[in-house]
């Protein structure tokens, strides 16, 4: 088993306990002295997304994919979270970007198929809506 790195225990030790937005904060925290912390911001991202800061939460994976465009988890992430936004277009354009990989091929035909359903028309982007319909 690989441990995380030394200085990410605060970020580990807070979602071990389930306190998620004290591990964001902890990541925040260090992401100040280490900015280009490609794996560090994809997790800040996805703790973002998880204590429903969807936008931060896109920020930091679109940064952390632009540090790793190879990153399959983070693009992954980053797509799940641009749908969470309503951003639906943007989300399989992404999508289209990972390959194979079949999570992302799963996500993939989802969105494509809500964009067939016209339901981001329909619901202004609210997906709690658009599942209703």
């Amino acid at each position: 088993m690989t441990l995380p790195p030394p200085h990410l225990s605060p970020v580990f030790a807070r979602i071990k306990i389930g306190d998620l937005p004290g591990a964001l904060a902890a990541a925040r925290s260090i992401l100040r002295t280490t900015p280009h912390d490609q794996p560090l911001l994809s997790l800040a991202g996805m703790l973002a997304c998880r204590t429903g800061d969807f936008d931060s939460g896109v920020a930091m994976l679109r940064q952390a994919r632009a540090l790793d465009p190879r990153d399959q988890a983070t693009l992954n992430n980053l797509v799940r979270a641009m749908i969470e936004t309503g951003d639906l277009d943007g989300a399989a354009a992404l999508a289209a970007e990972g390959g194979d990989d079949p999570k992302l091929l799963r996500l993939s035909a989802h969105v494509h198929h809500l964009l067939h359903l016209g339901v981001i028309t329909c619901t202004g982007g609210d997906l709690a809506v658009a599942y209703q319909v």
